[in-house]
């Protein structure tokens, strides 16, 4: 069994306007990228109970975090792409692109940016998608 390494992945945003093949890369200049999924949950306590007795809401919540490093050359793409409030579709290829390996996506809005401007080092973005629907997994053709 092959190992899956983070350096393969592959991580694209396409606004509501274009496809999957027209979006943009962002993980060229990506350092990170975490997809966190949490569901809610209800308190379902009763007198007779010992302690707190929860179930699963079946509402998940989930998350996508990405952290670009960008420069002349991707800025003005990602700068003008990347805006709270834009929505669209969050693809990403944990094993990189080719044919028969798998990708996933989900219907995102991006919910927060963070553009921390250090003195010294190269300038990241720091990228939350929300989630608007369920992940989607596939294989590429």
């Amino acid at each position: 069994m092959a190992r899956i390494t983070g350096r393969e992945l592959v991580v694209k945003f396409a606004l509501d306007s274009e496809t999957e093949a027209t979006a943009t890369v962002l993980s060229a200049g990506g350092r990170g990228f975490s997809l966190d999924e949490q569901d809610d949950e209800l308190d379902v306590t009763g007198y007779g109970d010992p302690g707190r007795v929860t179930v699963p809401a079946g509402y998940p919540r989930r998350s996508a975090t990405i952290t670009i490093a960008y420069d002349t050359t991707n800025a003005g793409t990602i700068l003008q792409k990347i805006k709270v409030g834009q929505t669209g579709t969050l693809y990403w290829y944990r094993e990189g692109l080719g044919t028969g390996k798998p990708v996933e996506s989900m219907p995102v809005w991006v919910s927060q940016v963070s553009r921390p401007m250090p003195h010294n080092e190269q300038m990241v973005m720091n990228v939350t998608f929300s989630s608007m629907g369920d992940i989607t997994v596939g294989t590429q053709a």
